[in-house]
């Protein structure tokens, strides 16, 4: 099976275009396949403490440092950025 990686870089400035990345990310989580949070993009939505202390239960993603990520690229047959 192919891997993909999904890049999602829209956040609150921008509600509408953040929809698209939140619905794919359920639609994933529904097919038991697993999601990474950057941990860079947590603490700067207030998910982390500056020490990247989780600030609150990450339920259905698992936080990724940016090694972790940069592996994933790497390991991906195709990279989706939006």
């Amino acid at each position: 099976m192919k891997k993909y990686l999904i890049i999602a870089n829209n956040g609150p400035e921008d509600p509408n275009r953040a929809t698209v990345p939140f619905l794919t990310a359920k639609a994933l989580v529904e097919k038991k396949i697993p999601i990474y949070i950057g941990t860079s993009c947590a603490m700067g939505r207030g998910l982390l403490s500056e020490d990247q202390e989780p600030l609150c239960t990450f339920v259905c993603g698992e936080l990724g440092v940016p090694s972790q990520l940069a592996d994933l690229i790497v390991d991906a047959d195709n990279v989706i950025g939006f």
